[in-house]
């Protein structure tokens, strides 16, 4: 972690029907506009796994809170 805040991350499965480009796109634009992710650093996607049917994407960013309550929010 950069300065204050705590990393959160979360993982999706997308079928491979979906391109790659695309999906990366849509979760950084959701992360963007989600109150208390940070915008330096951006948000990050990385492909952490293979299946039959899916691919498994990790996205990693960065989020600010000041009491508990906040933190759950931001984490929903």
């Amino acid at each position: 972690v950069r300065g204050r805040g705590f990393v959160l991350d979360t993982i999706v499965t997308i079928g491979y029907d979906v391109p790659w480009r695309q999906v990366e796109a849509v979760l950084v634009e959701a992360a963007r506009r989600t109150e208390g992710i940070l915008e330096e650093p951006s948000p990050r996607v990385f492909q952490t796994g293979l299946s039959d049917f899916y691919v498994e994407y990790r996205l990693v960013t960065q989020a600010v809170a000041v009491d508990p309550r906040p933190r759950a929010e931001v984490l929903t």
